[in-house]
């Protein structure tokens, strides 16, 4: 069996035709422009230094040993907390 599998393994060797292909790069008909099309050195940089406001919840937080705000009697860590 083992035989079997070299023969055929040596045959298809000797039957496989090699051709030479150029190898065709994905990004060769992309345009070769390294500068972003949004930047420009010239432009104020105001735009990138306005950021949004900072979010902050303003409501209160409840303790883990107090009451569970759902109403069921139990600690808030043994109820909603987990």
């Amino acid at each position: 069996m083992i035989a079997r599998i070299k023969e055929g393994i040596v045959d298809l060797v000797f039957r496989t035709r090699v051709s030479e292909r150029k190898e065709v790069s994905v990004f060769e008909q992309t345009p070769q422009s390294y500068v972003h099309s949004e930047y420009s050195a010239l432009k104020p940089q105001e735009e990138a230094a306005a950021k949004p406001a900072t979010v902050t919840n303003t409501a209160e937080k409840t303790g883990r040993n107090e009451p569970c705000p759902c109403g069921s009697g139990k600690k808030f860590k043994k109820c909603c907390g987990k």
